[in-house]
Formats: structure tokens, sequence, C-alpha cells
């Protein structure tokens, strides 16, 4: 990416004086979905999901403070047959979203498929057929992405695992730290197979949540924003910068930039059909190019974590937006430090 934003830039994109409601704090049920409202065979086929990942996870999670992984631990891996995650993720939601009219149906599915699923299964993939070299830093990787999606996935729809989501509902505050652990010139699969590059800079040191399904909401925004960025990012890169909105603020409001750069022609395209105003990318289904929830859910949780009425007012109010500047695609959104 030739060119370069400075933070004052970045500081420009909206107002400072971002309040926080903190009676209306997010507080772990916003938005998810009773198990119930899906079909019978989407009920099934999600707990196989679920239930496969969640066994991968185990395998995994043994790993992480060795220095080491044997030959014996690949073995364990391989073993959790991933590769049909993706043929069953297909075909979840066909029956459940014919004819609905519930908005949290079509969410919920739609970060199931998405988070950060394909770049779990395109790293399996890359370690079973032996392109990844399989050291510890792999399956470190691949444990993080795999804990992130099990958690978004019970963010979505709880009742696919009550016991462990009474512990993410328990009090336990969460780092900046697990961020950057992930983001750090990280390589991303998105899905096809790309991997984009992560330019990351955070100057925030401190705690973003005050229990795990809180943390799971900030990063469902945080992989929705990433897809989108990575999906259109001509170079393959994205800059990914977290601050600190006014450092002399008592409660501190973190501002988070994804920058990528566009096709010029794409720019060309956002400006005919939303004209100067982009804040239409937000309202499902509006997207160029896809059913546009992604970034409705974003809003939606951003709303909800500084207890405004809803996502239009989080949009009015620039608490979360979109801009195109010198062919590159700027999305920005905030979310309240924890005291």
């Amino acid at each position: 990416m030739s060119v370069q934003f400075e933070k004052s830039q970045l500081l420009a994109l909206a107002p400072s004086d971002l309040t926080i409601n903190r009676s209306q704090r997010y507080e772990g049920d916003h938005m998810n979905t009773p198990l119930s409202l899906f079909s019978e065979k989407d009920q099934d086929l999600m707990k196989r999901i679920y239930e496969r990942l969640f066994e991968l996870f185990k395998v995994l999670k043994p790993m992480v403070d060795k220095t080491e992984v044997t030959e014996a631990d690949m073995a364990s891996i391989l073993a959790v047959n991933v590769g049909e995650v993706p043929g069953i993720t297909r075909d979840l939601g066909i029956e459940t979203l014919d004819g609905t009219g519930d908005e949290r149906l079509p969410r919920a599915i739609h970060d199931i498929r998405g988070g950060c699923l394909a770049a779990v299964v395109s790293c399996y993939d890359l370690i079973a057929r032996g392109i990844f070299p399989w050291q510890h830093k792999t399956a470190l990787q691949l444990f993080r992405m795999v804990r992130d999606h099990l958690k978004m996935f019970r963010n979505c729809v709880p009742e696919i695992d009550l016991e462990t989501v009474n512990r993410d509902r328990a009090d336990r505050g969460h780092s900046i730290e697990l961020l950057t652990e992930k983001w750090q010139d990280a390589a991303y699969q998105v899905q096809g197979g790309r991997a984009v590059n992560v330019r990351y800079s955070c100057d925030y040191v401190g705690t973003v949540s005050e229990r795990c399904m809180e943390f799971s909401a900030l990063d469902r925004i945080v992989y929705n924003c990433m897809n989108n960025a990575g999906r259109f990012a001509v170079d393959n890169r994205v800059d990914f910068h977290i601050f600190e909105v006014d450092p002399q603020a008592s409660t501190k409001v973190l501002r988070f930039v994804l920058i990528n750069k566009i096709e010029p022609g794409h720019a060309q395209t956002l400006k005919e059909r939303f004209g100067d105003d982009l804040s239409s990318l937000f309202n499902a289904r509006q997207s160029a190019d896809s059913s546009g929830y992604g970034l409705n859910i974003c809003a939606d949780f951003v709303a909800s974590a500084f207890g405004l009425k809803g996502a239009k007012s989080a949009i009015e109010q620039k608490y979360i937006g979109v801009a195109v500047q010198e062919d590159c695609f700027i999305l920005w959104f905030h979310w309240p430090s924890v005291v």
C-alpha cells in the first residue's frame, strides 16, 4: 500500500467527544439467537460444526504451553476431520432462511459461516498437505482461530453450549494484548484461500472487555471488518490501527481503523451507488457484492457497547463509519475500554 495515513488524519475521521452509557454496557445477550428458531436440520448442522471445532480445540489446547509440537501431536490434530466442515457449512441455513422474517437468523448464520472459519479450514488444510511448516507457532495460530470462532459461535447461539457460555459470562477482564497477539504481522486467510498481510499498530495498553462474551462481540466486529477489507485489498494488505481517541479521558474510548487499497473502479462504483455518503453500507443487503450483514452486525454491536439506541444512532453519530480516500477504503469503529 503506497498511501500512508497519519494518526491526525485518522483522528479527523470522527468526533472525539464520544460518550459511554455505563448503565447499558454490553452484557452478553445482544443479538443472541435461540436455537429453537432454526430448522431441525440446521440445528443438527450447527451442532456438527461446533462439535468438530470443539474437538480440534481440545486437541490443540495442551499444545499451547509446549515449546515443541511432536509428530504424535500432528497425528492427533489430523485425526479431527475438519475437512468435512466446509461441506456442512454450505448447507447451513438453507431451510431456516426460506421465508423467515426474523433478522437474528441471517445474522447468526452469517457469522457462523464467516468469522474466522475460512481461515481455520484453510490453515488446517495447509498443515495437512505439508505446505505450512509443522511447528509450535503454527499450532498456536490455529488454536487461537479455533478458540475465537467457537466463542463467536456461542455469542451467536448460546444454547449450542450452555455450560461453556456460563463461563463466558463470568467476570474476567480481557486485555488488548489478546488482539495484538493475533493480528501483529498476521497472514490472515480470507475466503477463497487468499492470504492478506496485516500491518498492525496499537498504542493502548489495558483491558477492553469485562467478560468472554463481551470480547467475542468485539471479535465478531473485528473479523467482519477484516474479512471485508481482505476481500477487496488489491495489494493483499490491510493496515489495522488501534489508538485512544482522547488519552486524557477517564474512561478511554478506542478507535479501531482498518484500511485497504481498492481498485479505482471500485471507488467509482461506490460513488455511483451511494454518492458521498457511504453509511448505507451498514444496512443489511446494501453491500456492493454480498449480503451486507457483516457491517450491519458491526454497527449493532458498537451501538450496544456505548448504550446507544441502535445501529442508526451509532452511524449518525460516527461511532462507526466508512470513507474512501486516495483509492483506499477506510473503516473505523469505536470501543470503550474498561476502567
